[in-house]
């Protein structure tokens, strides 16, 4: 049993150095603070002022 956990603590050790494994467990992360961010961001837009439509026409039209 010993030589078991001796073997797995390396292992560990090893992988645990490799830049993949840092990634690994901060990808899901970084992720969902993407998301986090762009959803405030949609829902600011479309929650902010009411936009402003421009009619161009000539004078001769009138306002009805």
């Amino acid at each position: 049993m010993g030589k078991i956990l001796s073997v797995a603590k390396m292992v560990f050790k090893k992988r645990s150095l490799s830049p993949t494994y840092y990634w690994m467990i901060l990808a899901p992360i970084v992720v969902a603070i993407i998301g986090i961010c762009f959803a405030k961001y949609m829902q600011h837009q479309s929650t902010s002022e009411r936009p402003i439509i421009a009619v161009v026409a000539d004078n001769n039209i009138k306002k009805r």
